[in-house]
């Protein structure tokens, strides 16, 4: 593995992948918390889709936009 270098290394592996996850879950437990408050499985459902929609909206209002210039 050595001989083909990290780059590599991290594209057989889906490195790169398993990093953008382990942010977003950072993201979401330091904007939502590291527990949920509610204690039935409904509940700690909505709980979760209402911090998911939270970080989505955030991501997409901080997400540029891009305009390409011929």
């Amino acid at each position: 593995m050595a001989e083909h270098g990290r780059m590599a290394w991290q594209h057989l592996t889906g490195y790169g992948r398993r990093n953008v996850v382990e942010a977003t879950m950072a993201r979401y437990k330091r904007l939502i918390g590291p527990k949920l408050r509610a204690r039935h499985r409904d509940a700690q459902a909505g709980e979760v889709a209402l911090g998911v929609q939270v970080l989505n909206r955030m991501i997409c209002k901080a997400k540029p936009v891009v305009v390409r210039r011929s």
